[in-house]
């Protein structure tokens, strides 16, 4: 397993929710690694929805909850 200490971030104006947490993968999908990406969740309420879950799944990014 490949463990990485980077921090990589985004800001927005508004709270976060399901779509700054979609653009957020969608900016680590296109760091341009070939390592696979596995994101650990703490379970707040916009992470649990399926439009994240599938937006992950399409770009490659494995989340973990």
């Amino acid at each position: 397993m490949w463990v990485t200490k980077e921090r990589i971030t985004i800001t927005n104006e508004t709270s976060i929710n399901s779509e700054s947490l979609c653009q957020l993968l969608f900016k680590l999908a296109n760091m341009g690694r070939n390592k696979p990406i596995i994101i650990v969740l703490d379970n707040t309420r916009y992470q649990k929805l399926k439009i994240v879950h599938k937006y992950a799944k399409k770009i490659g990014i494995k989340l973990c909850s």
